[in-house]
């Protein structure tokens, strides 16, 4: 964290601040959509126990994507497992474009379920094998 924000902090509801480096987004992401975070331009961002943002419609998703930085970490031990969407919410918040775009990601998905892909590799070998030969 830049030393310029390394002493600001967040005044809670109770009276309470936290400074920012201790920030939990969890349980705090309707502070962080209206707070003073989102004026910042971190260097890096570290999402730690990303696993927690699976959902790209919950307010803790919604409110670290929206956070403005030159490098973005996920960090998580859970592996994706309950469906495909799980790993766009993590797509989205390292800004792996065109993944990141939710219509570009399910495009994708389900030409892969449908075997689509394999398909384009298959023929992209076979023309590769072709211009070699």
């Amino acid at each position: 964290m830049s030393r310029e924000i390394s002493n600001l902090s967040i005044d809670k509801k109770d009276g309470d601040s936290k400074p920012i480096g201790d920030f939990d987004v969890e349980t705090h992401a309707n502070e962080i959509r209206q707070s003073v975070l989102l004026q910042i331009a971190f260097d890096r961002i570290i999402l730690d126990e990303a696993h927690v943002i699976r959902n790209p419609k919950s307010g803790v998703s919604q409110s670290v994507c929206r956070l403005r930085a030159v490098r973005r970490w996920a960090v998580t031990g859970t592996p994706v497992q309950n469906k495909e969407l799980d790993m766009y919410s993590l797509l989205r918040f390292l800004r792996v474009s065109p993944f990141d775009q939710l219509t570009v990601y399910l495009i994708l998905v389900t030409l892969h379920e449908k075997g689509v892909i394999q398909l384009i590799f298959k023929g992209m070998e076979a023309l590769g094998r072709f211009f070699k030969g």
